[in-house]
């Protein structure tokens, strides 16, 4: 084996090991976000619908049209939607 072979050889393993290496801790990188979303959700607990269920006051005339709206506590708007009227 030639000298130039022999420093193509040891190139390539050199390059063997850093792409192990990189894989590896890609790996390790992807398995550590994993874990981390996981913890944060068993601490988050279950999601509270609890917001979701205070809908604006609102003021219908006889026909059921809307007259008047007024914004929750939070001054957010919740106005109460059925499924078919969503696209």
């Amino acid at each position: 084996m030639s000298r130039v072979q022999k420093k193509e050889r040891a190139r390539v393993d050199q390059l063997k090991t850093l792409a192990t290496w990189a894989a590896s801790s890609l790996v390790l990188v992807l398995l550590m976000l994993w874990s981390g979303f996981l913890v944060a959700r068993w601490q988050m607990g279950p999601l509270s619908f609890e917001r979701a269920e205070n809908l604006s006051t609102i003021v219908l005339d006889r026909k059921g049209q809307l007259l008047r709206a007024f914004t929750t506590k939070g001054e957010r708007w919740r106005l109460p939607i059925d499924v078919k009227d969503v696209d």
